[in-house]
């Protein structure tokens, strides 16, 4: 074996340098591209957990394997990604977003588990009928828990996932209160996840709820990109349904575009959100 080596290194150190780095450059290509074959795969399997989750809602067994599934891929991101990757780039594309995301789980794997472990189970008196999430707390809204918060959004919602966003919104809720606009794009990939037909899913139910809860999250921001991110999420709404003039579906006695012109016009805090002034850029 050592012999066969040194008879296949003997013809490189004869090639001329300029030769041989072309050799090299070309052998490393190969490698970098099936590196960059590979990631592609692995979003690829993240992009569909996220698609496939709502299909699988109802189901606890095969929700909870989408969401190992869906974390494992975002692991395996993560120990690909090298040392100063991803570069930021604009748009913040659904590939940007879940690179971070991995980089964040890889660095800070601690953060998730805190999360879920204080809102994703009810820790109040066991006697209350009604069990709702814990309050969010300053420090969860931290800008370095950002991309934590935005897992959860994409991630296939688990019973905790579902618990933590059921009554008190606290995902989207989190994401609305930090007012990042990194997080617009990310909310509005996370509607259209919940926004797919098939057999009446993204029409009703949980799909329809979460629709809502991530247009509320988006009036809060009070931006003109959150604002054309709201237009953008109605008009996959209305596909959805069957396009312009087909009827609307109602979550709690209202429709999408009805709880937008609410939250947009009715008081908050004592101050009309029709109030804005100039809207912040």
């Amino acid at each position: 074996m050592k012999i066969d080596a040194i008879d296949r290194l003997v013809p490189l150190m004869r090639t001329t340098p300029k030769a041989l780095i072309g050799m090299l450059l070309t052998t490393l290509g190969i490698v970098v591209g099936a590196h960059a074959e590979e990631g592609d795969e692995v979003l690829s399997m993240a992009k569909n957990k996220m698609k496939s989750s709502y299909f699988s809602f109802y189901d606890e067994v095969k929700i909870r394997q989408e969401f190992s599934d869906f974390s494992h891929s975002i692991q395996l991101l993560g120990e690909q990604l090298k040392e100063g990757e991803p570069k930021a780039r604009e748009p913040r594309d659904l590939d940007l977003i879940l690179e971070e995301i991995a980089v964040d789980q890889r660095d800070f794997p601690n953060r998730l588990a805190e999360i879920m472990k204080l809102y994703g189970v009810y820790h109040g008196d066991s006697r209350v009928h009604a069990h709702h999430p814990s309050s969010l707390s300053e420090e969860h809204l931290k800008g370095e828990y950002r991309l934590t918060w935005e897992f959860l959004l994409l991630a296939p919602p688990t019973t905790e996932i579902h618990f933590m966003q059921r009554s008190k919104r606290v995902i989207t809720k989190a994401l609305a209160r930090q007012k990042d606009p990194a997080s617009i794009p990310v909310l509005v990939y996370a509607f259209e996840t919940a926004c797919q037909k098939r057999e009446g899913l993204g029409v009703s139910g949980p799909a329809l709820e979460r629709q809502l809860d991530i247009l509320i999250a988006l009036t809060e921001f009070q931006s003109v990109e959150s604002l054309k991110a709201v237009l953008s999420c109605l008009e996959s709404h209305e596909e959805l349904v069957g396009g312009e003039g087909a009827p609307l579906p109602l979550v709690t006695g209202k429709t999408l575009v009805d709880w937008v012109v609410h939250f947009l016009s009715s008081k908050k805090k004592g101050q009309a959100m029709s109030d804005w002034g100039p809207v912040s850029k």
